[in-house]
C-alpha cells in the first residue's frame, strides 16, 4: 500500500495558488513549484515526496530541511528520516523552540531552527501532541511480530515440520548451572 501511495502522489504535479477576492488562481512560475520538483542536486521531487510519505505514514512525522542562500531565500529541501529529527522544547519556552538533527553519518545531533524545519504530522500523538501518530505506528509491532512467526513456520517447514534440536533440561528442580548453559 505505501507503494502504491508512493506512485500515486507523485503523478499529481505541484502548483502554487493564491487566494484572491475568495477565489484560490494558480501562481505561474512560482519558485516554490521548481523547488518541490527539484528539492536539490541529488534527487528529484518524485524521490522526495515517497521518503516523506513514507515517513508520514510509518511515524506520523515527516521532515523537511531548509537550506537558505545569503538572502535567507531557500533554494534546497532535503528530506530527513523521522528517527533522525527530534521536535525540543525549553521549560517555559515556546512550543516548539528548535528540533535536534541526527545525521545518519553519525555526527553529533546538531540543532535546527524551527523556522528551517518543515515538520509534517499526522494528526496529534496524545504521548506528545509536538509529534504525530501514524494509525501503522500503533500496530506495527504485531505486523513484525506476525513477520518473525511467519519466518519461523517457514524454517520449520522446510525442516519437514521437525525442529532441528530441542534443549531442556532433565530435571526442572536442578536448573542447569551457568558455566553448563555456556557449554
Amino acid at each position: 500500500p505505501l507503494l502504491w501511495i508512493g506512485r500515486a502522489f507523485t503523478q499529481a504535479e505541484p502548483i502554487v495558488e493564491r487566494r484572491r477576492a475568495g477565489l484560490w488562481r494558480v501562481v505561474e512560475d512560482h519558485p516554490l513549484a521548481g523547488l518541490l520538483e527539484r528539492p536539490n542536486d541529488f534527487y528529484d521531487g518524485d524521490s522526495m515526496f515517497k521518503a516523506l510519505l513514507l515517513s508520514w505514514f510509518i511515524d506520523g512525522n515527516a521532515y523537511l530541511i531548509k537550506v537558505r542562500d545569503e538572502l535567507r531565500r531557500v533554494v534546497e529541501l532535503w528530506y530527513a528520516p523521522h528517527w533522525t529529527v527530534e521536535p525540543r522544547w525549553l521549560p517555559g519556552g515556546r512550543f516548539i523552540d528548535y528540533y535536534d538533527y541526527t545525521p545518519i553519518d553519525g555526527r553529533p545531533a546538531q540543532p535546527l531552527p524551527v523556522a528551517d524545519v518543515v515538520h509534517l504530522r499526522y494528526g496529534l500523538d496524545p504521548d506528545n501532541p509536538r509529534k504525530g501518530l501514524a494509525p501503522l505506528k500503533s500496530v506495527i509491532r504485531e505486523v513484525m511480530t506476525d513477520e518473525e512467526a511467519a519466518k519461523f513456520s517457514a524454517y520449520i517447514l522446510r525442516n519437514m515440520g521437525v525442529p532441528g534440536g530441542v534443549i531442556a533440561p532433565k530435571n526442572t528442580d536442578r536448573p542447569p548451572k551457568p558455566e553448563d548453559v555456556q557449554a
